[in-house]
Formats: C-alpha cells, structure tokens, sequence
C-alpha cells in the first residue's frame, strides 16, 4: 500500500480550513489531489507494446492511501465531520442503487442528495442510456459559481448538505483509452474509482 509522499505540502489546504475560507480550500483541495495523482502514475503500454516516457495514465490502486487519510482529517476536523472524503464516499455506498439501473443513475442520486444536482435529473428517461457509463459526464451539474456562491451566502456551514465539499464533477484528469489516444475525462468517468480506493483505504 502507496504510503504518504512527504513532497507534498498540505499547509495551505490547512490553513484554508482552519479559517473557514472553504471556496479557497475547495481549490486548493483539487491541487493537493493532482499532486497525489501525479504519484500514482504509471508508463502507458500502446497496444504494439512499447512506452513512451511522456505517456503516463492514473492507476487509481496505486494512490496513496496515507495522502488520502491526511487530506480527508482536514476537512472533518475544520467542517466537524461535514465535508471530506469519507463523508462522501459514505453517502456514495448509502445512495439507493437498483443493479438494474444504470450507473448514470447512481451519479445522478449521489448529485440530488449533495444537492450539485437539481431534482428534475432523476425524472430523465434512463433506459435510453442504458450501458453508457460516461453519460455521467453529461449531467447537469451545477458550476463552481453557483457552488461559491451558495457557500458564501451560507451563515453556517450547517446550513450546506453534508459532504457538499470538496466538489469534484468539474474537475479532469489526463490519461488515454484503449486507442492509445490521449483524453481527458470528467469526474463522470472517474469518481467511481476514486470512491472504490477510498473503500479500500478505510476512509
């Protein structure tokens, strides 16, 4: 198991919670992450076999889970168990879930119950998507303007879903596919792997 890598500087995301400033340590919050990602990277293998040092793509059971252990003791401690990691990853395996659904759905009840959604998203006709996994992408998630702006006319924190923070669904990562192409897919693609790393980690 990926122990903590001691290049990373965790000081600012700190102090961004210990002063309550949560739009600032939602960025921050990302940035830490990208360093723990670049960590867990691996050589792409291209399909004729061969590697090229600049190709690299993120191997999620690679991710340390000591970085994420640190990451999510922040946020519960500044937000008194309401933002973090485990928070989320909680509600995620909670979230109502018919097999027979498609995993698009299971994002879209994770999004209305953390309120990045809005309720009219679970209405949608399902079946039409069946099997797409990253239709995820294509839900109507709400914006980093509108997540601020509803933290900052916030008087408590309390008044805020519990693991609204930190949002991810706007956020990308680099990687490639099985056609050696790069891309870079939303967090529609990803999140479920992030979530099944943080079940293993014991977030």
């Amino acid at each position: 198991m990926a122990s903590i890598d001691n290049t990373l500087d965790f000081s600012k995301l700190e102090s961004f919670l210990s002063a309550g400033d949560w739009v600032e340590a939602d960025e921050e919050n990302w940035r830490v992450m990208q360093a723990i990602f670049d960590n867990a990277r691996r050589p792409h293998v291209r399909k004729d076999g061969t590697k090229n040092p600049d190709e690299t793509f993120l191997s999620f059971e690679e991710i340390s889970c000591d970085s994420l252990q640190t990451l999510d003791k922040f946020w519960l401690k500044s937000s008194k168990g309401r933002f973090g990691l485990s928070v989320q990853s909680r509600i995620w395996r909670s979230t109502p879930f018919d097999h027979s659904a498609t995993e698009w759905e299971r994002y879209a009840r994770f999004g209305i119950g953390l309120e990045w959604l809005g309720k009219d998203e679970i209405n949608r006709e399902w079946g039409f998507f069946e099997g797409l996994f990253d239709q995820a992408e294509k839900l109507h998630w709400i914006t980093s303007s509108q997540l601020w702006d509803r933290i900052w006319k916030a008087n408590d924190i309390k008044e805020l879903p519990e693991g609204y923070l930190p949002y991810w669904p706007h956020r990308t990562i680099k990687t490639f596919n099985a056609f050696d192409k790069p891309i870079e897919p939303s967090w529609g693609s990803w999140g479920y792997a992030l979530f099944s790393r943080v079940k293993v980690c014991n977030l």
